[in-house]
């Protein structure tokens, strides 16, 4: 710096804007030794060729990371599509994997659900177990749908509000969930709520 004293290491980014921002000057003195610590280690930024060690720096920087951007880009396998038959048989999709996969875990589909890569008409539908075999075995497949259905049962229930802090009405939210809430402590006897049909709310402690 002004005062001769060694300041960085800086990427070479940082000193290009800073240099085209003029608070480097051309006589300001440089190096991309780590390991310099004399004057004579430096050198005045418009000794270098061009005038401008920074700037080859930054695009062979550039250059290297669009090089790698464009590599990860070629290695990402696009995702195939499917298509699908319903309980009706009526064709559905086109969709992703990663949709298909998901709701065949879900229990959206069996193992007999019937099948095909989408943009070939001419395709055979065939059964998930022929085509994808061991997704979610079944006697996975069967808790997790039971699980669903449970809960879509518990969700059809009562529903209620609550009065936060601050004496703002929160809801409605199944009972279920509400229980699941006060056994984690997020309220206490004295929380005040109401059922869906329901006007005024009371302490949690009064009913």
């Amino acid at each position: 710096d002004n005062n001769g004293k060694i300041q960085g290491p800086f990427p070479a980014k940082m000193m290009l804007a800073w240099f085209e921002g003029k608070f480097l000057k051309p006589e300001t003195k440089v190096t991309n030794d780590p390991e310099a610590k004399k004057e004579e280690d430096f050198k005045a930024i418009a000794y270098f060729e061009g005038g401008n060690p920074f700037k080859p720096q930054v695009e062979k920087a550039n250059g290297a990371a669009k090089k790698k951007e464009e590599d990860d880009e070629a290695l990402i396998i696009p995702e195939e599509e499917w298509e699908y038959k319903d309980e009706e048989g009526n064709k559905q999709g086109p969709f992703s994997d990663t949709n298909m996969e998901q709701w065949y875990k879900a229990g959206y589909f069996t193992t007999d659900t019937l099948v095909r890569l989408a943009g070939d008409d001419d395709a055979e539908f065939k059964k998930i177990k022929e085509v994808i075999p061991g997704f979610v075995p079944e006697e996975v497949r069967i808790p997790l749908l039971e699980a669903k259905k449970k809960k879509e049962q518990e969700d059809k229930g009562p529903t209620y509000f609550f009065l936060d802090d601050e004496g703002n009405e929160k809801g409605p939210y199944p009972e279920a969930k509400m229980r699941e809430w006060y056994r984690k402590g997020y309220f206490h006897e004295g929380t005040k709520v109401r059922a869906s049909d329901e006007k005024e709310c009371y302490p949690l402690g009064t009913k």
